[in-house]
């Protein structure tokens, strides 16, 4: 008989929860399928989405992630057994927008599909991504005529607003709105106080430069 012991290198409770800087990555070892870790990081005061990177490293098996705030699962994902010898697979499945300081929590489980001597290894690295123009009338940016504003959005529950003010001339106004260099759906609305003046959408297309 062999007794082998497996150090358990991650928390199994969010009290002792693993803590890491956004920007930086942590690693950890699932050593079976009943062995659960738990990490943590916390926002700093910016008005910024996030995005989470969950990686198996080299092991087949299946990892098993998912995010909370306290006791609010916000998003979860799986990462197959496909990842063989000293391969990579990784997933980033949450991107949106977090609260300013605040701490959130990642569980991490899944199993190795050889055997208990062969733990999973994974990664996790937290991305932060800075919300560029605001998201609101009263945090709106300011066009000017003949110069272009450049904006990012972030996800699909990202807004963005402007505001434009006449000379007080009696002209006619043109504008242009561009989708830059990505695949994706843009639509935009022009208003009056509440009263809608144009709306339109840009599909699909992809725009080099």
């Amino acid at each position: 008989i062999v007794v082998n012991q497996y150090p358990d290198d991650v928390s199994d409770s969010a009290e002792d929860a693993l803590m890491f800087q956004v920007g930086t990555e942590a690693s950890g070892y699932i050593q079976n399928e009943i062995d659960v870790d738990f990490l943590t990081f916390t926002t700093d005061q910016s008005d910024s989405f996030y995005g989470i990177e969950v990686a198996a490293i080299g092991t087949e098996g299946r990892l098993i992630y998912e995010v909370y705030d306290n006791s609010e699962l916000l998003e979860s994902g799986r990462i197959y057994d496909d990842v063989i010898g000293g391969g990579r697979k990784s997933d980033v499945d949450l991107h949106k927008k977090l609260q300013p300081n605040k701490t959130y929590y990642i569980r991490v489980a899944g199993y190795s599909a050889i055997n208990n001597q062969n733990p999973l290894k994974y990664t996790v690295k937290v991305k932060k991504y800075q919300d560029d123009k605001g998201d609101s009338l009263s945090s709106a940016t300011a066009l000017k005529t003949d110069v272009s504003s450049v904006g990012n959005l972030n996800n699909k529950e990202d807004v963005e607003y402007f505001t434009y003010t006449t000379d007080g001339s009696d002209s006619f106004y043109s504008m242009e709105v561009a989708a830059i260099g990505t695949e994706g759906r843009l639509i935009y609305a022009v208003y009056d106080n509440p009263e809608l003046l144009e709306s339109g959408r840009i599909y699909d297309s992809v725009v080099d430069h």
